[in-house]
């Protein structure tokens, strides 16, 4: 729609701007007029993706193949926990790999999604740009909430008192990239459906829906700005309509 285009070209041009302000502030410092660049790790607020995407088709897994999945994580230890992490909290992607001990609150079975994790390109001293994994606050004042750990899941948790990161590769912070591959070689090699990782917050979403939870209930669960954003799971919504009138029948 138009609307939301005058919203890209919006973002663009403040990302223009904002990259002319680092290097003028660059150029000050240089010059001894400041100490510090305040345009420097700056992040530009992004349209939402299932925004953007609402019209397109939702990735995710049906319940059969969520236990074909499971059957195959066993053999898999490095994936296990994060990927039914994923399946049980709908947490996006960033947020998942930014999780912390300290973010779990173990006496409610809650986790709190306070900051996520990407990979950005920063200009380094040599005015060269580079790949920085860096930590940021989550992308809406929305996204920061509190989710509930399926009792399955959070039984597998280790009880630790620390600012660890509950999922690592190697004790180092995953790469997005890298996670990907890992993900879809999974897939492969067990046979099963390839789909995005992104597809297991879709998942989750799907799944409670189907179950009977109510959309704003789920909205808040994902972290969405609004109601409007959690209905690109349209595909659920007839069914729910379905289930909702049938309900009347005890009453009539």
């Amino acid at each position: 729609s138009c609307k939301i285009m005058d919203l890209i070209l919006k973002s663009f041009k403040i990302k223009k701007l904002n990259k002319l302000l680092y290097q003028f502030f660059k150029y000050t410092i240089k010059e001894g007029y400041i100490n510090r660049n305040p345009a420097e790790n700056i992040t530009i607020p992004k349209l939402e993706k299932e925004n953007i995407k609402k019209d397109e088709e939702i990735e995710y897994y049906t319940e059969k193949e969520i236990k074909q999945i499971k059957k195959a994580l066993t053999k898999n230890k490095e994936l296990e926990l994060l990927v039914l992490f994923a399946l049980g909290t709908g947490l996006r992607q960033g947020e998942l790999l930014a999780l912390r001990y300290s973010d779990i609150d173990y006496e409610n079975m809650q986790l709190h999604v306070n900051r996520t994790t990407k990979i950005s390109y920063v200009f380094n001293e040599e005015n060269k740009k580079e790949r920085k994994q860096m930590f940021l606050e989550p992308k809406t004042k929305n996204s920061k909430r509190v989710v509930d750990i399926p009792s399955n899941i959070f039984n597998r948790l280790e009880k630790k008192n620390t600012d660890e990161l509950i999922f690592t590769d190697n004790g180092k912070v995953w790469d997005a990239r890298k996670l990907y591959r890992h993900w879809l070689y999974f897939l492969k090699e067990n046979k099963l459906s390839i789909k995005k990782f992104h597809a297991l917050r879709h998942t989750y979403a799907t799944l409670l829906l189907s179950k009977g939870v109510e959309l704003i209930t789920v909205s808040k669960l994902l972290g969405h700005s609004s109601v409007q954003i959690t209905e690109i799971y349209s595909h659920v919504i007839p069914t729910l309509k379905t289930n909702a009138v049938n309900k009347l029948n005890s009453i009539l």
